[in-house]
């Protein structure tokens, strides 16, 4: 039995703006499992970033539940960032990375060496003593990235992390990162518009419905094996996810698979 870090079940979530009621996503159901990297694809405005929020615990449903390693939510153990690092421009990197570890929640994680360790790490010693103003766009989302790492948290929640770096930029942290949750085991959910990078970096990729959202399918793009390349198998996955954005959803009681995807392209007729 595979072992899962979160679980939505039946997950709904609206906004309400005076007498009306905007559903966000509904019907909502989505497992992620221990260690790997989930890639969440979907249009704009389907409700993404609120499902990371509330996967955060920044938020909450408004009906189903959430469970962190089988249990409802209690200690932080997921971190979430952004796509604009948000770093407090009057701290240095390696004030802006400790400043988690003064909160009591992540007092377990304090060490003398805690922050040059994680600093070390994620390439980021040279820079250590600058400001943010003085950093490139790669250094700044690698300290934004740095500021959860030292917490210790096993489950990182990334909201289009590189959206907007330069494509060279992107490819050297799409695969800084998985180095980095291999290293330690990370649990990773990446949100991102970009199915390259979704086929990139995803053990699994979902896609989301229109609003109001909901989980149309989920693709085990790994496990034919190896990454996700520009081989026919591969471009096969690509035309099939891409088919999902304007697609009826159609019923499956588990996830699409690499050779449920084959068997739909010419080559696996």
């Amino acid at each position: 039995m595979v072992a899962l870090a979160l679980r939505v079940t039946d997950g709904q979530r609206a906004y309400h703006r005076g007498a009306t009621r905007q559903p966000v996503f509904t019907d909502l159901n989505l497992e992620v499992r221990t260690g790997e990297v989930l890639a969440l694809l979907g249009p704009s405005g389907c409700g993404k970033s609120t499902l990371l929020r509330i996967l955060a615990g920044l938020e909450s449903l408004d009906h189903g539940r959430l469970e962190v390693f089988g249990a409802r939510p209690s200690a932080p153990k997921v971190g979430i960032a952004f796509q604009q690092p948000s770093l407090l421009p009057w701290l240095t990197v390696a004030q802006n990375v400790a400043l988690g570890l003064r909160f009591a929640a992540n007092r377990a994680a304090r060490t003398p060496d805690a922050v040059s360790r994680v600093l070390d790490e994620l390439r980021l010693e040279s820079v250590a003593d600058a400001y943010p103003a003085e950093l490139s766009g790669g250094q700044a989302q690698r300290a934004n990235v740095a500021r959860l790492v030292v917490t210790g948290r096993p489950i990182l929640l990334l909201d289009e992390p590189f959206a907007a770096l330069d494509p060279g930029t992107r490819e050297a942290l799409q695969d800084w990162l998985l180095d980095l949750q291999r290293a330690r085991g990370l649990t990773l959910v990446v949100v991102t518009h970009d199915l390259s990078e979704a086929l990139h970096l995803g053990d699994r990729v979902a896609v989301m419905s229109g609003i109001p959202g909901t989980i149309r399918r989920v693709w085990d793009v790994r496990s034919h094996g190896g990454r996700t390349d520009r081989s026919e198998a591969g471009e096969a996955v690509r035309r099939h996810i891409l088919s999902q954005y304007d697609a009826d959803p159609r019923p499956a009681d588990r996830p699409t698979t690499w050779a449920d995807t084959l068997s739909d392209s010419p080559q696996g007729r």
